[in-house]
Protein backbone atom coordinates (compact mmCIF):
# COMPACT_ATOMS: atom_id res chain seq x y z
CA UNK A 1 0.00 0.00 0.00
CA UNK A 2 1.29 3.41 -0.93
CA UNK A 3 1.63 5.73 2.03
CA UNK A 4 -0.31 8.92 2.43
CA UNK A 5 1.08 12.14 1.09
CA UNK A 6 2.07 14.29 4.04
CA UNK A 7 1.04 17.60 2.46
CA UNK A 8 -2.43 16.18 1.89
CA UNK A 9 -2.55 14.45 5.28
CA UNK A 10 -1.61 17.66 7.09
CA UNK A 11 -3.93 19.80 4.98
CA UNK A 12 -1.10 22.04 3.85
CA UNK A 13 -1.02 23.84 0.49
CA UNK A 14 1.29 22.14 -2.00
CA UNK A 15 0.88 24.22 -5.15
CA UNK A 16 2.82 26.33 -4.34
CA UNK A 17 4.05 24.29 -1.40
CA UNK A 18 4.33 25.57 2.15
CA UNK A 19 7.99 25.38 3.08
CA UNK A 20 8.10 27.36 6.32
CA UNK A 21 9.20 24.97 9.07
CA UNK A 22 7.22 26.81 11.79
CA UNK A 23 4.00 26.47 9.74
CA UNK A 24 4.74 22.81 9.08
CA UNK A 25 5.48 22.07 12.74
CA UNK A 26 2.28 23.86 13.78
CA UNK A 27 0.27 21.74 11.31
CA UNK A 28 1.90 18.54 12.61
CA UNK A 29 1.13 19.53 16.20
CA UNK A 30 -2.50 20.36 15.35
CA UNK A 31 -3.02 17.09 13.48
CA UNK A 32 -1.36 15.08 16.23
CA UNK A 33 -3.84 16.58 18.71
CA UNK A 34 -6.75 15.70 16.39
CA UNK A 35 -5.47 12.16 15.90
CA UNK A 36 -4.94 11.70 19.65
CA UNK A 37 -8.54 12.73 20.27
CA UNK A 38 -9.73 10.30 17.60
CA UNK A 39 -7.46 7.37 18.45
CA UNK A 40 -10.04 5.49 20.54
CA UNK A 41 -12.91 6.09 18.14
CA UNK A 42 -13.57 2.86 16.20
CA UNK A 43 -14.68 4.93 13.19
CA UNK A 44 -11.31 6.72 13.08
CA UNK A 45 -9.10 3.67 12.63
CA UNK A 46 -6.32 5.56 10.88
CA UNK A 47 -5.76 8.05 13.73
CA UNK A 48 -3.57 5.68 15.79
CA UNK A 49 -1.57 4.79 12.67
CA UNK A 50 -1.05 8.47 11.88
CA UNK A 51 0.21 9.14 15.41
CA UNK A 52 2.84 6.43 14.88
CA UNK A 53 3.86 8.15 11.62
CA UNK A 54 4.61 11.55 13.20
CA UNK A 55 8.35 10.86 13.27
CA UNK A 56 8.39 10.00 9.57
CA UNK A 57 6.18 13.00 8.78
CA UNK A 58 8.66 15.31 10.54
CA UNK A 59 11.61 13.63 8.81
CA UNK A 60 10.11 14.25 5.37
CA UNK A 61 8.42 17.60 5.90
CA UNK A 62 11.34 19.28 7.67
CA UNK A 63 13.91 18.22 5.04
CA UNK A 64 13.83 20.61 2.04
CA UNK A 65 14.69 17.98 -0.59
CA UNK A 66 12.25 15.38 0.73
CA UNK A 67 9.59 18.07 1.18
CA UNK A 68 9.98 19.19 -2.45
CA UNK A 69 9.54 15.60 -3.59
CA UNK A 70 6.45 15.30 -1.35
CA UNK A 71 4.96 18.44 -2.97
CA UNK A 72 5.60 17.01 -6.45
CA UNK A 73 3.88 13.80 -5.38
CA UNK A 74 0.90 15.77 -4.02
CA UNK A 75 0.53 17.55 -7.38
CA UNK A 76 0.58 14.18 -9.16
CA UNK A 77 -2.13 12.88 -6.82
CA UNK A 78 -4.23 15.98 -7.53
CA UNK A 79 -3.90 15.35 -11.28
CA UNK A 80 -5.06 11.77 -10.77
CA UNK A 81 -8.02 12.97 -8.70
CA UNK A 82 -8.96 15.48 -11.41
CA UNK A 83 -10.42 12.77 -13.67
CA UNK A 84 -12.32 11.25 -10.72
CA UNK A 85 -13.78 14.68 -9.94
CA UNK A 86 -14.74 15.23 -13.58
CA UNK A 87 -16.49 11.84 -13.67
CA UNK A 88 -18.49 12.64 -10.54
CA UNK A 89 -19.38 16.09 -11.82
CA UNK A 90 -20.55 14.60 -15.11
CA UNK A 91 -22.94 12.39 -13.13
CA UNK A 92 -24.31 15.41 -11.27
CA UNK A 93 -24.72 17.29 -14.57
CA UNK A 94 -26.65 14.35 -16.03
CA UNK A 95 -29.12 14.33 -13.14
CA UNK A 96 -29.97 18.01 -13.13
CA UNK A 97 -29.02 21.56 -13.82
CA UNK A 98 -27.89 22.45 -10.30
CA UNK A 99 -25.35 21.26 -7.79
CA UNK A 100 -27.27 20.93 -4.54
CA UNK A 101 -25.68 22.12 -1.28
CA UNK A 102 -25.60 18.48 -0.17
CA UNK A 103 -23.83 17.39 -3.36
CA UNK A 104 -21.36 20.24 -3.07
CA UNK A 105 -20.64 19.37 0.56
CA UNK A 106 -19.93 15.76 -0.42
CA UNK A 107 -17.65 16.82 -3.28
CA UNK A 108 -15.78 19.25 -1.01
CA UNK A 109 -15.27 16.52 1.59
CA UNK A 110 -13.87 14.20 -1.08
CA UNK A 111 -11.75 16.64 -3.10
CA UNK A 112 -10.70 19.68 -1.04
CA UNK A 113 -7.98 17.62 0.71
CA UNK A 114 -6.41 17.10 -2.72
CA UNK A 115 -6.07 20.81 -3.39
CA UNK A 116 -9.37 21.56 -5.12
CA UNK A 117 -11.28 24.60 -3.91
CA UNK A 118 -15.04 24.98 -3.68
CA UNK A 119 -14.81 27.55 -6.47
CA UNK A 120 -12.91 25.13 -8.73
CA UNK A 121 -15.51 22.44 -8.14
CA UNK A 122 -18.36 24.83 -8.97
CA UNK A 123 -16.53 26.17 -12.04
CA UNK A 124 -15.85 22.66 -13.34
CA UNK A 125 -19.52 21.76 -12.82
CA UNK A 126 -20.69 24.87 -14.68
CA UNK A 127 -18.29 24.28 -17.56
CA UNK A 128 -19.47 20.68 -17.92
CA UNK A 129 -23.10 21.79 -17.73
CA UNK A 130 -22.55 24.52 -20.34
CA UNK A 131 -20.68 22.18 -22.70
CA UNK A 132 -23.50 19.62 -22.40
CA UNK A 133 -26.09 22.30 -23.12
CA UNK A 134 -24.10 23.45 -26.15
CA UNK A 135 -23.93 19.88 -27.43
CA UNK A 136 -27.70 19.51 -27.03
CA UNK A 137 -28.32 22.76 -28.91
CA UNK A 138 -26.00 21.70 -31.71
CA UNK A 139 -27.59 18.23 -31.98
Amino acid sequence: MERENFYILLGLPFDPPVDDSATIQAAIKKKKQEWSAQANNPFMKDAARYIKMVGKIKEVMLDPAKRAQEADNARQIKNQKKSELNTKLALYVSKGDKLSPRDLKRLKRDFVPYGFTEEEIKDKFNKLKNSQENEEIGA
